[in-house]
C-alpha cells in the first residue's frame, strides 16, 4: 500500500468523524425543539482496492447516511390518539353549551318556570275568584313560553355557530395541507444522505398531528419519500405535491337543516363528495356529530316538551270556561297563526318547531278572566268554581305519553310515559351523564398520549448523556485520524530527506 494511500485514509477518517460531530451537535442544539427526532450517523468502510501484488489498499471509512430515529407505529398511534382527544374535547365543549342553554334561563332552568306556572294554577284552585291570581297564571305562562322560545333560539344559534366553526376548521385543514404539499416536494427533490430530509420529516409529523386534531385521515409514504393522505373513507386530500382543497357547500335535500354545510374535496376545478357522513374524527367530526345529531336531538326535545305541554294543558283548559263568556279556549296557541277574538285559538299543529311557535292565547293576554278555572254553568263558569283549575294543577304530576317529532297529533303521542318534570329531569340527567362520559374519555386520552409521548421520547428524544458520550467517541476518532495524518506527514518528510 502506497504511503499516499494512508493519507487518503486519514483524510476520509477526518471527514467522517467531522460529519458525525456535526450530527451530534445538531442533536444537542435541538434538545428543546418540539418534534425533533434525534439523528445517528452510520459509518461504513470504503471499499478496498487491490494492488498488482494482491495486497488490499484500504479506503478508510465514511458516513454512509444519517438515520432519523423514529418508531413510525408510535407516531401513527399518537396521531390517532390526538385526533380522538380533539374529537372528545370539541364534543364536550358543544354539550356544555347545550347544558348552559337549557339551564341558564332562570335559576334552575325550565323546571323552575314550570313549577312557577303550576304553582300559580294551584293558587288559582285555592282562590278562583281572585282576578290577580288569574293574571299571575297568564304571566307565568308567558315566562314559560318565553323560556321555550329562548332555548330554541339559542340552540338554533349554536347550530349556526357550529356550521361556522366547521367552515373555519376546513380552512385550517387547507392551510396545513398546503404546507404538507410543499414539504412533500422538498423531501422528494432533496438528495438523501448526510444532508437529508430529517428536519423536514419532523416538521411533517408535527403537521400530521395538527391535521389529525382537525380531521381523521389515513396516510402512507411513497418510495420517493412523499406522503399520500386520504380522508372520508378514501377521498384524496394529498399525494406528493398534488393537493385537493376542502370546500363547504349547502345541500338542502340531504341534511336535517337546509343551511347545514356539506364537505367536499376539489382538485383542478372538479368537486367530489360530499364526505360529510364519512368524516368521523377530529374537530370536524365532532362538530358534524354535534350539529347533525346531539344539538338537533336536544332541540327536538325542547319541541317535544313544548308540544306535549300545550296539548295536555289545552285538552283540560278546553273543558272549562272563563267567567266572561261561554267560549272554550286553548291556553297555548300557535303564536304565528292565532288571532285575538277567534276562540278557541289556533293550536300547534306539529311537534317539529313547537318551541319557536308556542304562545299564549291573545284572548287570555287581553283578558285574564278567560282562564278556565271552572266548568261551564249555563254559559260562563261561576267565579268561585275551581273544578277545572284543580284539574289543570294536577297535570304537573300526571304521567302520560310524550309526543315525539313525527307524531301525528290526531293519532296521539308515541313517546315515553312521563310527567312534565320527569321529562325535564331525564333531559338534565342525560346531559350530565354525557358530560361525565366525555370527561372520562378525555382523561383516558390524555393518559394514553402521555404514555405514547414517553415511548416516542425514549426512541426519538435527545439524551444529553448519550450525546456527550458520542461526542467524546467521535472526537477520539477525529484525533486518531489527525494523528495518522501527522504520522504520514512525518514519514513523507523522512523519506524526502534521504
Amino acid at each position: 500500500m502506497s504511503i499516499f494511500a494512508a493519507t487518503h485514509i486519514a483524510r476520509a477518517g477526518l471527514l467522517a468523524h467531522q460529519r458525525a460531530i456535526q450530527v451530534t451537535g445538531r442533536n444537542v442544539a435541538n434538545i428543546s425543539t418540539e418534534g425533533y427526532s434525534r439523528q445517528r450517523p452510520v459509518f461504513t468502510p470504503i471499499a478496498s482496492v487491490f494492488e498488482a501484488d494482491g495486497f488490499p489498499q484500504g479506503g478508510g471509512s465514511r458516513v454512509l447516511r444519517v438515520d432519523r430515529l423514529v418508531d413510525q407505529s408510535i407516531q401513527s398511534q399518537l396521531e390517532r390518539e390526538r385526533s380522538q382527544k380533539s374529537y372528545n374535547e370539541t364534543f364536550e365543549i358543544g354539550i356544555r353549551r347545550v347544558e348552559g342553554i337549557l339551564d341558564e334561563l332562570g335559576d334552575t332552568g325550565l323546571s323552575a318556570s314550570l313549577d312557577q306556572f303550576f304553582g300559580a294554577l294551584n293558587d288559582l284552585a285555592n282562590g278562583p275568584a281572585d282576578f290577580a291570581t288569574r293574571e299571575t297564571v297568564v304571566l307565568f305562562g308567558q315566562n314559560l313560553v318565553g323560556q321555550l322560545q329562548a332555548a330554541d333560539i339559542r340552540l338554533e344559534q349554536l347550530e349556526n355557530d357550529t356550521n361556522a366553526e366547521i367552515a373555519r376548521t376546513v380552512e385550517e385543514v387547507n392551510e396545513i395541507t398546503l404546507e404538507l404539499a410543499s414539504i412533500n416536494r422538498q423531501i422528494r427533490d432533496r438528495e438523501f444522505g448526510v444532508d437529508g430530509s430529517s428536519e423536514l420529516r419532523d416538521r411533517r409529523n408535527i403537521l400530521l398531528e395538527e391535521l389529525g386534531e382537525r380531521i381523521d385521515f389515513t396516510s402512507f409514504e411513497r418510495d420517493d419519500g412523499s406522503l399520500a393522505v386520504f380522508i372520508g373513507g378514501g377521498a384524496l386530500l394529498l399525494d406528493g405535491d398534488a393537493r385537493s382543497t376542502l370546500t363547504t357547500a349547502t345541500d338542502p335535500g340531504t341534511l336535517p337543516k337546509p343551511d347545514s354545510l356539506h364537505i367536499y374535496t376539489e382538485l383542478n376545478g372538479n368537486r367530489t363528495g360530499p364526505f360529510t357522513q364519512t368524516i368521523t374524527g377530529g374537530r370536524i367530526g365532532a362538530l358534524l356529530d354535534l350539529r347533525d345529531d346531539r344539538i338537533l336531538s336536544y332541540r327536538q326535545n325542547v319541541d317535544e316538551f313544548a308540544f306535549t305541554l300545550a296539548d295536555r294543558v289545552n285538552t283540560t283548559h278546553l273543558l272549562g270556561r272563563g267567567t266572561v263568556d261561554a267560549n272554550a279556549r286553548n291556553f297555548f296557541v300557535d303564536r304565528n297563526l292565532a288571532v285575538a277574538g277567534t276562540p278557541p285559538g289556533t293550536a300547534l299543529s306539529q311537534v317539529d318547531g313547537a318551541a319557536s311557535s308556542i304562545g299564549i292565547n291573545p284572548d287570555l293576554l287581553n283578558e285574564a278572566r278567560h282562564v278556565a278555572a271552572g266548568l261551564p254553568a249555563a254559559g260562563a263558569a261561576a267565579e268561585g268554581d275551581n273544578t277545572n283549575a284543580l284539574a289543570l294543577a294536577s297535570l304537573q304530576s300526571t304521567a302520560a305519553a310524550f309526543f315525539q317529532v313525527g307524531d301525528d297529533p290526531v293519532v296521539g303521542a308515541t313517546g315515553s310515559v312521563l310527567t312534565l318534570n320527569q321529562f325535564l329531569s331525564a333531559q338534565a340527567g342525560s346531559l350530565g351523564a354525557e358530560l361525565r362520559g366525555l370527561q372520562t374519555r378525555i382523561q383516558a386520552d390524555e393518559l394514553s398520549i402521555r404514555e405514547l409521548e414517553d415511548r416516542r421520547s425514549s426512541v426519538s428524544g435527545v439524551n444529553l448523556d448519550e450525546e456527550v458520550a458520542n461526542l467524546v467517541r467521535f472526537q477520539r476518532g477525529f484525533e486518531a485520524s489527525a494523528r495518522l495524518l501527522q504520522t504520514v506527514d512525518e514519514l513523507l518528510e523522512r523519506l524526502l530527506s534521504i
